[in-house]
């Protein structure tokens, strides 16, 4: 027997990760959708307070809410490390966020931690046939296995930092998988969540995040003397039944309906409204004939993934000493769509027709057949906030006004048009403010095959303020003018900026090394000058291209004292310690800051460094790009 080395290329085409040896299950596969509020308020949470890493603090003040003992700073918030090809816009801009509604939004890690459902197959496509399949959510342990608390042993093999920062810990992952099936299933025709959920707060300026323990209560992460308690009933053995043309559900959810959250001062924050996804995944398999003998056959099926939710937005805080501020939403139903390639495969024999006869090989992208993810969100938008003796209003552009301001990008969504204040004395309004939100719409050109929705992006230009007094002032906005392609184009760099490579696939070029260890047998980058066996694998440019990776990010503000803050960007760098070198890395830092005190005459031009005294970037990759897995076959 021969045994070969067979590289295997993943890649995330279109946005979502597939493979093209095999149909991936759709909850296995991670495959989900986040509303851009949510993805923006996620980069918040993540990036606020990093300058040493080169995030730019960029906000906007609104308003602050201040009743009895009740205060709530609205603010806008920018994300400054680059835009993606394919973000969305928020419903103020693209990486803008407002700050305003305490929200607490879910990354789903494998299943959602609140679900519990059979799902069968019954139809038999490419020889895929499954028995009735129990899924179990991390809170749902405990309804089907006994040994919920065991810690289960994965294996392992040599494993030092140096591994884990140049990527190997994606190997690690792929050597566990098959001890981790097994833990899943023991054995048994179900799938067991790994790992949970991780859910982060927004709680008026601070920012905690927490994940659910063994025992189902909420942990923080890090410190935070923060009491967090939920809802979410008991299972009661009744199910909702689910059916598409290939799979049946039976969903036994119940699923978390509220969390309260009190802080240390005694202020306690309750999110009951709800805002949920669910998806359809249409999945069109073609089959060529062996040999040209017998007939083509052509198969499309429709998976499901069950609605959960992935941000619960706040109602009421309520003070210690019971005082109320109240928050209301209108809930609209959107629809995204989204295309991905068409799975090809061949017959073993001259009969197309046999399930048994068929094995998939292949992936290419055909625009006339039906392969696509649409994506249902129930999504929340914040029209007021109010306490005793003040009230805040929010109006938004929607479908159906004569504004022409309908969204091109998300078919029904909204952009926030103005926020109206009015505050109380005495039982009389006394002060009114205003604050109107103004866009640019940037689109591309059409493209054959592109939805017209992909092409559409919405920038923030302005913010004009009217005081209690009439007086009017404004915040402006300027932005890189370098075009973005429309978001699911493939002129990307390895973390999905613009590159403008003028590809048309996501695969990149690889480097094979078969004498090299770990994550160093497949690389993204050429090793220099490497004297012993090295293979390339052509394939597209997906380098970081420094400048054109600032594509639509914001550059300068303007004040409405008359000066400005202008930004200057370069790429994140990292040191590679395999070809001694500082490496582009993902997205963009800040380079230096100038600022205009109009009012001061203060000119004042702050400068950025990032490399250690050696000139070694100070940057760590944690995680290299993966796209090959080296697998042995006979």
């Amino acid at each position: 027997m021969k045994i070969r080395n067979l590289f295997l290329f993943m890649t995330c085409l279109w946005v979502f990760g597939l493979f093209g040896q095999e149909r991936v299950d759709i909850y296995e596969d991670n495959i989900s959708f986040r509303l851009p509020e949510a993805q923006a308020f996620s980069s918040i949470i993540q990036k606020d307070q990093v300058t040493n890493k080169g995030m730019v603090p960029v906000s906007v003040p609104i308003h602050t809410i201040k009743d009895r003992d009740l205060t709530l700073e609205l603010k806008l918030n920018y994300d400054a490390s680059g835009v993606k090809v394919n973000d969305l816009s928020t419903w103020v801009g693209l990486k803008w966020n407002l700050i305003a509604a305490p929200a607490i939004t879910r990354e789903v890690k494998g299943l959602p931690d609140d679900l519990w459902f059979f799902k069968q197959r019954t139809c038999l496509t490419g020889g895929f046939s499954q028995p009735n399949i129990q899924y179990v959510g991390w809170l749902r342990h405990d309804q089907v296995f006994s040994y919920q608390n065991e810690i289960r042993d994965f294996p392992n093999s040599q494993f030092t930092d140096y591994d884990y920062f140049e990527g190997n810990l994606n190997l690690e992952q792929a050597k566990a998988r098959e001890a981790i099936h097994d833990y899943q299933t023991n054995g048994a025709a179900r799938v067991r969540d790994t790992e949970p959920d991780r859910y982060s707060v927004n709680l008026n300026g601070t920012h905690i995040e927490f994940v659910f323990d063994e025992d189902k209560t909420p942990r923080i992460i890090g410190l935070g003397d923060y009491k967090i308690s939920y809802n979410q009933p008991a299972p009661d053995g009744n199910y909702v039944s689910y059916s598409s043309n290939c799979f049946n559900y039976q969903d036994f959810s119940k699923r978390i309906e509220s969390f309260t959250i009190t802080d240390p001062q005694g202020y306690q924050y309750i999110f009951d409204q709800k805002e949920t996804t669910r998806l359809e995944d249409i999945v069109s398999v073609v089959y060529f004939s062996f040999n040209g003998s017998g007939s083509n056959t052509f198969d499309t099926d429709t998976d499901l993934q069950l609605n959960h939710t992935v941000t619960w937005h706040i109602s009421q805080i309520i003070s210690p000493n019971g005082h109320l501020m109240d928050f209301t939403y209108d809930g609209v139903d959107l629809e995204t769509t989204v295309d991905k390639p068409l799975q090809a495969g061949k017959c073993l024999s001259g009969n197309c027709s046999s399930d048994a006869n068929r094995i998939k090989y292949d992936l290419f992208y055909d625009s006339d057949l039906d392969n696509e993810i649409t994506y249902y969100t129930h999504t929340l938008y914040l029209t007021r906030i109010e306490t005793e003796n003040i009230k805040v209003d929010f109006s938004t552009y929607h479908p159906g006004t004569t504004n022409h301001h309908e969204r091109l990008d998300i078919l029904d969504a909204r952009l926030l048009r103005t926020i109206s204040v009015e505050e109380k004395v005495k039982e009389k309004s006394q002060n009114q403010f205003s604050y109107q939100l103004n866009y640019n719409w940037n689109y591309t050109s059409p493209v054959s095959g592109i939805r017209d929705e992909y092409r559409h992006r919405y920038f923030l230009s302005e913010v004009e303020i009217k005081n209690s007094d009439g007086s009017m002032e404004a915040y402006s906005f300027d932005y890189n003018l370098i075009q973005l392609p429309h978001r699911y184009n493939a002129q990307q760099d390895f973390w999905g900026y613009y590159n403008s490579n003028y590809s048309n696939s996501l695969i990149p070029t690889l480097w094979i090394y078969p004498d090299e260890t770990g994550a160093n047998r497949i690389r993204v980058h050429r090793i220099p000058n490497y004297v012993g066996t090295e293979y390339q694998l052509p394939g597209a440019n997906r380098s970081v291209i420094g400048g054109i990776n600032e594509a639509g990010v914001l550059i300068k503000i303007h004040y409405p004292t008359g000066g400005y803050k202008f930004f200057d960007y370069e790429c994140n760098e990292y040191w590679d310690p395999v070809i001694q070198q500082n490496m582009k890395g993902p997205g963009i830092r800040v380079k230096a800051v100038h600022y205009l005190d109009n009012m001061t005459g203060a000119d004042v031009t702050t400068f950025f460094g990032y490399n250690l005294n050696n000139g070694n970037s100070s940057g760590l990759l944690v995680m290299a790009p993966v796209f090959g897995i080296e697998r042995a076959y006979s």
